[in-house]
């Protein structure tokens, strides 16, 4: 392949990305954020770390997407040996189990922002834009 054809997938991965990064993102806090929230009243018991930044960001657009934020971190980190277990009894409790496609409504949507985010910033880093 030359590398005029390198050029342009690499473009078209880099500006796709973008694209869903930033669709990912409007869609998180806007139609995916009710079933995050739900995930939310679930696991933010009073006096936890959840329940905290509930309070502190509040329900505009930042709030929102750091509120989403938290609540995947909850689930991604408390599966790190060691250190996971005192996380998550930090941030929250888990004391009645949270249904499968709710974690997966609080989970995939930030998960995606994550990967399409260092993809585009991976394409332009190739093109020397940079």
């Amino acid at each position: 392949m030359d590398s005029d054809g390198l050029r342009e997938i690499v473009i078209i991965t880099g500006s796709g990305s973008l694209m869903l990064s930033v669709i990912t993102l409007v869609l998180t806090i806007s139609v995916f954020f009710r079933k995050i929230e739900e995930v939310e009243r679930i696991i933010a018991t009073p006096g936890k770390q959840l329940d905290g930044i509930k309070r502190v960001w509040g329900n505009g657009p930042i709030g929102r997407w750091f509120r989403a934020g938290h609540v995947w971190m909850f689930f991604i980190s408390r599966r790190i040996p060691f250190v996971g277990r005192r996380f998550e009894q930090r941030m929250g409790d888990e004391s009645e189990p949270v249904p499968l496609h709710l974690k997966c409504w609080a989970i995939i949507p930030v998960t995606l922002f994550f990967l399409f985010g260092p993809i585009f910033l991976l394409s332009a880093w190739r093109l020397d834009l940079y």
